[in-house]
C-alpha cells in the first residue's frame, strides 16, 4: 500500500489497506504495524486531497508510534505531517521539525525517502 501511494495510486492503496485494517482489529492490534498502516492511510488521504481525514490518520499514527516506542515511525509520521502542513499552505511545526531532526541525528539517518507525489489542490 505504501508503494502504491508513492506511485500515485492512493485509491488502490486505501483498498489494499481495508482488509489489513480488519485483520489488525480481529487479532487485537498489530503493535508496530498500526502506526505504519495509519501513516500510509494518512498519506493516501493527503494525496486525494482529503486533508481532514489525512490529519486524523496521521495524528493516530503519531500517537501509536510513540506508544510502541518506534522512533523511526515517529520520524516518518512527522515528515508526513510536514507534507500535510505544506499542502494546507501552512508552515511546518517548529517543534515537530526539531523532534524530527533529533530523531534523524539519533538514528544516523541521512535522508528520508519521498513518501507521496503530493498533488493536492
Amino acid at each position: 500500500a505504501e508503494d502504491l501511494v508513492r506511485r500515485g495510486d492512493p485509491e488502490a492503496a486505501l483498498k489494499r489497506l481495508e482488509p489489513v485494517d480488519e485483520q489488525v482489529v480481529s487479532i487485537g492490534g498489530a503493535g508496530v504495524y498500526v502506526p505504519l498502516l495509519q501513516r500510509v492511510a494518512g498519506l493516501a488521504r493527503l494525496a486525494l486531497g482529503d486533508l481532514p481525514a489525512a490529519e486524523a490518520a496521521l495524528e493516530q499514527s503519531l500517537v501509536s508510534s510513540r506508544d510502541t516506542g518506534s522512533d523511526f515511525e515517529v520520524l516518518l509520521t512527522l515528515e508526513a505531517k510536514r507534507l500535510l502542513a505544506l499542502a494546507r499552505g501552512d508552515e511546518a511545526s517548529a517543534s515537530e521539525d526539531a523532534e524530527a531532526s533529533s530523531i534523524t541525528d539519533g538514528l544516523g539517518i541521512v535522508q528520508i525517502p519521498a513518501m507521496v507525489p503530493v498533488n493536492v489542490p
